[in-house]
C-alpha cells in the first residue's frame, strides 16, 4: 500500500470520525486516546504526521466506526481509493490543461 493510500485512509478516518463526533477531541475521548496522538495518526501532511499509523489503531478506530456509524474498514478503504482516483483524475484534466497545444506559428503540436 503507498503512501497515497495511506494517506487517503487517514483521511476518511478523519472524515468520518468529525462526521460523528464533529471534534477530534469528542473522538479521542470515544476512541480513548490522547487528543495529540489521534491528531498525529490522522495527519498527512506536516512536521506532526507519523511516518507509520499502527495497524492496531487502524483497525480499532474503523471497528469503533462500524459499531458507531456502519462504516467498516472495507469502506473507508472504498472511499479511499475513490478519493485517490478523483485525485489522480485532476491532475490529469490539468497536465493536460497546462500543456501547450500550439506552437509559436499557431500550428497544432497533439
Amino acid at each position: 500500500m503507498g503512501h497515497e493510500m495511506a494517506d487517503g485512509i487517514r483521511e476518511e478516518l478523519k472524515a468520518a470520525l468529525l462526521s460523528i463526533y464533529g471534534t477530534l477531541d469528542d473522538a479521542a475521548v470515544a476512541l480513548g486516546m490522547s487528543k495529540k496522538t489521534l491528531y498525529r495518526y490522522l495527519t498527512t501532511k506536516g512536521k506532526d504526521r507519523v511516518e507509520k499509523v499502527p495497524l492496531d489503531f487502524v483497525l480499532d478506530a474503523s471497528a469503533h466506526l462500524s459499531q458507531v456509524a456502519h462504516i467498516d474498514l472495507d469502506e473507508i478503504h472504498r472511499r479511499a481509493q475513490l478519493r485517490l482516483s478523483v485525485s489522480s483524475a485532476r491532475q490529469d484534466e490539468y497536465g493536460l490543461a497546462a500543456r501547450k497545444t500550439t506552437d509559436e506559428t499557431g500550428e497544432d503540436l497533439l
